[in-house]
């Protein structure tokens, strides 16, 4: 059983921009000049002048996957990081979680209409109205009218939920469906729950946990790995993460704070940015009309919202009349971030071993550096991150999970 002892919310940055292509990955060119300058020299000027202990960054193409990081795995350690290092994904691995589920329900196993009532009728003596009729797909594109579950307040009111991994999640949607929804099912809402309630659900179909299915239908098809959990979990001598505190990142112990296993489907995966790449490469490819693990429909149906900007794990904008999709992820104490954008051709994938109200203006110049003529749109915090400088200070501070 993962412990995991006062998680605070943090929304981290979304970062719109506006792109002109993938160009050349190995020299990207400086705003305002015409001197190439090598990537591995960008992301090292950008991530000594934001303090940052590592960054990375992969520019993809329909074919190709390209890695340059720079940094240390831990502040304080010499060991620096290395192209195949793993970074805590955060919340994207919701988009993951959502694929997985696609496979589940092109073989059959699921349908995109099955109901709460119908995939639990264990819990039909207790489940309230409003949610009998809530869809997996709503529950995938935050409009099950699920709580959101991103505050400190959200996870102290749960009960403790024994047993297995799987034990846990189905206790927690039968204690969930017991309480009124927070809005209107239909009304979008971010949830990171309404993604633990969807990996509950094909857990009951599949006969299989969350971790066994997003393994055999979505990773190794991909022929990657992944870690569930913080990257050192699986090896130790892995990356940590950082909190900013007292004027510095500080190295955050992985052992005291983890991702609630009720909704680790919704952002506990750890992955190498060559790894992970493959999977944004998978679905670039898809946008770009060759589709792959899946049908085009199914793509489509993930990157399509049934209405405002959110689909299935990704993040539809309209920038400069063509269409983006994005994703931001952290738990707390690294920051990950996916853009594609099809109509370039292109897509890249940022990362880093910390997490400070700095790193989405670290992120933005990384990718403006990359291609000049990129247009970095506001960036915006759906919470302040001044509102939760206090609790990234305390001793011994455990991770927030980032929602959106």
């Amino acid at each position: 059983m993962r412990l995991y002892h006062r998680p605070l919310a943090f929304a981290a940055l979304t970062l719109a921009l506006a792109l002109t292509g993938c160009g050349d990955s190995s020299k990207p060119t400086s705003p305002g000049t015409a001197t190439p300058v090598p990537l591995a020299t960008t992301v090292e000027n950008i991530r000594a002048r934001y303090g940052l202990p590592a960054l990375a960054i992969a520019v993809i193409d329909r074919d190709s996957i390209h890695v340059t990081i720079r940094g240390v795995r831990k502040v304080g350690s010499p060991v620096s990081a290395q192209a195949g290092d793993l970074f805590h994904l955060g919340s994207l691995t919701k988009a993951m979680t959502a694929t997985m589920i696609g496979r589940l329900v092109e073989a059959g196993t699921l349908t995109w209409n099955r109901t709460l009532i119908q995939a639990f009728p264990q819990f039909a003596d207790s489940m309230v109205t409003a949610y009998r009729t809530v869809k997996l797909g709503q529950l995938l594109q935050h409009r099950g009218g699920v709580p959101a579950f991103e505050t400190l307040e959200d996870f102290a009111a749960l009960p403790t939920f024994a047993g297995t991994d799987v034990e846990q999640r189905r206790a927690f949607v039968r204690w969930l469906v017991t309480r009124p929804p927070a809005v209107t099912p239909g009304t979008y809402l971010y949830s990171n729950a309404g993604y633990g309630v969807a990996a509950a659900i094909a857990e009951a179909a599949a006969g299989s946990t969350w971790e066994q299915l997003l393994t055999s239908e979505l990773l190794d098809p991909l022929d990657v790995t992944a870690t569930f959990g913080w990257p050192t979990d699986h090896d130790a001598a892995q990356p940590w993460g950082h909190i900013f505190t007292g004027g510095a990142f500080v190295p955050f112990d992985p052992n005291s704070g983890r991702v609630p296993t009720v909704v680790a489907p919704a952002g506990d995966l750890s992955q190498s940015l060559e790894a992970y790449g493959r999977f944004a490469q998978l679905h670039l490819r898809s946008l770009l009309g060759t589709a792959q693990l899946l049908d085009a429909s199914t793509f489509d149906l993930m990157h399509t919202p049934p209405d405002g900007d959110y689909a299935m794990g990704w993040q539809r904008l309209t920038l400069q009349g063509r269409l983006v999709y994005t994703h931001e992820g952290s738990a707390g104490t690294f920051a990950a971030f996916v853009l594609l954008d099809p109509s370039r051709g292109g897509a890249y994938v940022i990362a880093t071993n910390a997490l400070s109200d700095e790193v989405e203006a670290a992120f933005i110049e990384l990718l403006t550096a990359v291609a000049p003529r990129y247009s970095a749109l506001p960036v915006r915090y759906l919470v302040s991150p001044a509102a939760l400088r206090s609790g990234l200070a305390v001793p011994d501070p455990t991770p927030k999970f980032l929602t959106k």
